[in-house]
């Protein structure tokens, strides 16, 4: 039997953006550790990472199909 999903809390998302900033890939064991602490589970956790690489992708490569412009014409400066 599925379980309904349910969204994470706000300081749950801000520790995964840490723990994220911290370990892009970070290894099962240390997934299953912060999954207990913000109180998910590890496939919780594990989703949230790929997702969030794969947003981060996608970001990335619709930037450089604008050609370094930000969406105003205006060529941003490295």
């Amino acid at each position: 039997m599925m379980e309904k999903i349910k969204r994470k809390t706000q300081s749950q998302l801000e520790a995964l953006e840490s723990f994220y900033s911290e370990d892009r890939y970070p290894s099962r064991t240390a997934m299953e550790c912060h999954a207990a602490a913000f109180r998910l589970t590890y496939k919780q956790v594990r989703g949230w990472f790929v997702e969030k690489r794969r947003r981060e992708k996608r970001e990335n490569k619709t930037t450089e199909e604008l050609g370094g412009r930000n969406g105003s014409g205006l060529v941003l400066q490295g």
